[in-house]
């Protein structure tokens, strides 16, 4: 990095045409350099990397370059176009090196992104903007006056190559009103009052604030309580909160938002009444990430230097609880950014307090460790903490003893996608009973229930899905987050590892029965395991085995007891036709109810003993026999209880 003053000598650089553009939208756009008085030398020239941050993408389509000085050319080289990759490391990147003749004071390099004029790979192709909307995406233009650039490996080191200042900016803006969101809390009591949330999004899901209209709202249940129709004016942003909304009877309602004047229309999520007596159903994304943290520690590459220095621009902690909080209506989230620096952490945490508001919003201090074995969630029920500087999972346990903590493992069953050397599959012997009471089974990657990858899974034969935890005796119970790197909790619009985000969308919640919305509450919820995964939609699930709720560990004693038939009742509200629902005892898929409809209910009976049918695992000083239920829906939506354990 280095200073304005120093600009006349590196040069500027700047965007034809300026000002907003759209999110999704395609043209073409001219990257303008004036030289310096450094001058360019034969073979020097620039790199250019289009915005990236958050994993977005600025797709180059043709790239060509010319210069104002006659007798001077220009080569132009792309990497990370194709295939697809959406990590940070892997940004699409334009290099430009100078031929002919050197360049001098006050000559111009225009690269022109997205030429219209010539055929690329069979296609006259336009340049396309993310369709992630943000403020002030930064084109960041490196120069290297000498050609040393040529004998480097990308940006592997600071040198030749410097970061020029007031790169150009521009801001991603949302397209055209396309959708109308709608989100309320999950479970309510009969006539107990509840929010509900309106929300206006263009067709990639980014929020759009500059829209004016009536709402009508209507329930299926006809004696709701609820406004018939909501004005937008242009200062609400495109989002409504209405705190008194309430339903009167029955057990599953939604409301429908409509706006056909702007043909816009949504549908709540399943609002249950009485559904988890004597708890209630909370939605939330254990695991989101803002990309701020000290990956730009000094002595590592420029592009980790910039990213450290710049932040993350799409959203810091406290965007990220404002998303999840105002923008999708979850009722907690856990920012959980990974290789942090002791600053951030303490903003981290003061953010956390700040946000968590019983009743309405809960927040856990968090943060994520990555080891060559493999990552880990850590999570503390209260704050302030200190700051973990450690680096493997056993410091990780000798600084929890003695606190109030858990740990996540997650992505278990893959390995890095940029760099496969940096973390493998999750290892499990370092599993820890102490601290490990939960296991990610689902996020932005897909889920890691199998070791087989079936339908809906992308990545496995590691041996370390969910369910070879289950089977060397490791009681876990199951959560989904987003993993998602872009500080919106709950969303699913940041794939990785390779998966085509235009045809893949996957992501995670965390669903915890719980009697009221407290942090106190949602901790002990996840301790003792009362929790389930979605793949990111707001399903309603219950089980039970013999009167037994997810979670429970129960010993069972000898003699005929452990012969008993045990009687697994399920209901599921989905938030679409239900396919089918699995009844899974100890890894193997025993029963599959059929769905119907929306709504399903049923009772099975395992009649097979303990000790019979499919083989016992041992788990400790006991044998175990467990069940769980998978859930999956028409449109491919799962969800998945965590196990019920019968020990003996």
């Amino acid at each position: 990095m280095v200073g304005s003053d120093s600009k006349n000598k590196l040069g500027t650089v700047a965007l034809q045409p300026e000002g907003d553009v759209v999110a999704g939208s395609w043209g073409t756009w001219d990257i303008v350099y004036t030289v310096g008085s450094q001058g360019m030398a034969i073979g020097g020239g620039l790199r250019i990397l289009p915005p990236y941050e958050g994993m977005t993408r600025w797709e180059l389509g043709r790239v060509v370059g010319f210069t104002s000085r006659p007798g001077a050319g220009l080569a132009i080289k792309t990497e990370n176009t194709n295939p697809i990759s959406y990590h940070w490391r892997h940004p699409p990147v334009v290099e430009v090196t100078v031929t002919g003749c050197p360049l001098k004071l006050g000559d111009t390099i225009t690269v022109r992104l997205g030429e219209r004029g010539m055929v690329w790979s069979g296609f006259r192709v336009r340049t396309r903007v993310p369709d992630f909307a943000m403020e002030n995406a930064e084109f960041h233009v490196y120069v290297d006056f000498e050609g040393k650039g040529q004998t480097t490996r990308e940006l592997q080191v600071p040198e030749p190559y410097i970061l020029l200042e007031n790169a150009p900016k521009v801001n991603i803006v949302p397209d055209k009103p396309a959708k109308l969101k709608v989100c309320a809390r999950a479970t309510t009591g009969k006539g107990t009052v509840f929010p509900l949330m309106i929300f206006v999004e263009d067709q990639y899901g980014n929020a759009v604030s500059k829209y004016e209209g009536t709402v009508k709202l209507e329930s299926t249940d006809p004696k709701a309580k609820l406004p018939v129709s909501v004005d937008f004016l242009l200062e609400d942003n495109g989002a409504k909160t209405l705190s008194n909304c309430k339903v009167t009877h029955g057990e599953v309602h939604y409301i429908a938002a409509y706006d056909l004047n702007n043909s816009l229309i949504g549908r709540s999520n399943p609002i249950s009444v009485g559904f988890a007596k004597p708890y209630q159903i909370y939605f939330g994304d254990p695991h989101v990430m803002t990309g701020r943290g000290g990956m730009g520690k000094k002595g590592g590459s420029l592009l980790e230097q910039v990213m450290y220095m710049k932040g993350n621009q799409l959203g810091d902690t406290h965007g990220a609880f404002l998303y999840g909080r105002n923008k999708v209506g979850l009722d907690f989230v856990c920012v959980t950014n990974c290789c942090q620096t002791e600053d951030v952490w303490k903003i981290d945490q003061a953010e956390a307090e700040a946000f968590n508001e019983p009743y309405r919003f809960v927040t856990l201090v968090s943060f994520e460790l990555g080891t060559a074995q493999g990552h880990r969630n850590v999570y503390f029920q209260q704050s302030p903490q200190p700051f973990f500087s450690g680096k493997t999972f056993q410091e990780l346990f000798d600084f929890l003893e003695g606190k109030v903590a858990m740990t996540i493992p997650h992505h278990t069953n893959t390995c890095s996608e940029s760099a496969p050397e940096a973390w493998s599959a999750f290892v499990w012997a370092t599993y820890n009973p102490k601290f490990d009471r939960l296991v990610e089974i689902t996020q932005l990657r897909g889920p890691f229930e199998t070791d087989d990858k079936r339908e809906g899974e992308y990545f496995g034969g590691f041996g370390s899905s969910v369910q070879d935890a289950l089977a060397r005796g490791y009681r876990v119970g199951f959560v989904g987050g987003s993993d998602n790197h872009r500080a919106q909790p709950g969303s699913k619009r940041c794939p990785m590892a390779g998966l085509d985000p235009r045809d893949t969308h996957v992501g995670g919640l965390t669903a915890v029965m719980a009697p009221e919305l407290t942090r106190k509450a949602i901790w002990e919820a996840l301790w003792n395991r009362r929790c389930y995964a979605t793949s990111g939609e707001r399903i309603l699930l219950k089980v039970d085995v013999n009167g037994h709720m997810m979670g429970e560990a129960v010993k069972m004693a000898e003699g005929e007891e452990r012969k008993k038939a045990r009687t697994i009742y399920a209901k599921v509200v989905g938030t679409d036709k239900i396919k089918e629902i699995d009844v899974v005892r100890n890894n193997l898929d025993v029963y599959t109810h059929v769905g119907k409809g929306v709504v399903e209910e049923f009772k099975w009976t395992d009649r097979a003993g303990l000790t019979d049918g499919s083989p016992a695992i041992k788990s400790g000083e006991h044998s175990t026999v467990f069940y769980y239920l998978r859930v999956i829906q028409e449109d491919g939506e799962k969800a998945w209880s965590s196990p019920i354990w019968f020990l003996f």
